[in-house]
């Protein structure tokens, strides 16, 4: 924004002063960094609004950027480790799409089947009452499902 706005200079009309220029930059901080702007300057004066060197001022701001942009990257970096050690572990999902019904061959009507039951899991489900075509719980004997 700088380098564009030093080409400018031969025209006053659309040039910025540095002090309108210090303002369009804060104005276009994005909200990370305008909170870390807010929290370093502290109250006023504030360190980052004494400092009179426009491309100093410049270069905290940007200091200030890469270091939230590095942090962004490693928490996305942690974020994409846990997912795959998540991705990882084996899960079996409860109902999986049945393609290929004998009965709606014709039609494009899907039909759901659920999995077939562990042996653990007949147990609970008998233990508690359960359901073993929609492996609820406590639903009775009389449940349609």
């Amino acid at each position: 924004m700088r380098d564009a706005n030093l080409i400018l200079e031969s025209k006053p009309d659309i040039h910025l002063d540095d002090e309108h220029l210090r303002n369009n930059i804060r104005i276009l901080m994005n909200d990370d960094l305008l909170l870390e702007y807010n929290t370093v300057n502290g109250d006023a004066p504030g360190k980052l609004d004494s400092i009179e060197d426009l491309d100093k001022w410049i270069s905290a701001i940007t200091h200030m950027d890469d270091g939230i942009r590095a942090k962004h990257n490693r928490e996305r970096r942690q974020y994409l480790d846990h997912l795959a050690e998540f991705k990882k572990e084996p899960r079996r999902p409860l109902y999986v799409p049945n393609l290929t019904s004998a009965t709606t061959s014709s039609t494009n009507f899907k039909r759901n089947y659920a999995l077939k039951l562990k042996d653990e899991e007949r147990t609970l489900l008998a233990a508690n009452d359960g359901c073993n075509n929609c492996r609820q719980l406590w639903i009775g004997k009389d449940h349609a499902c």
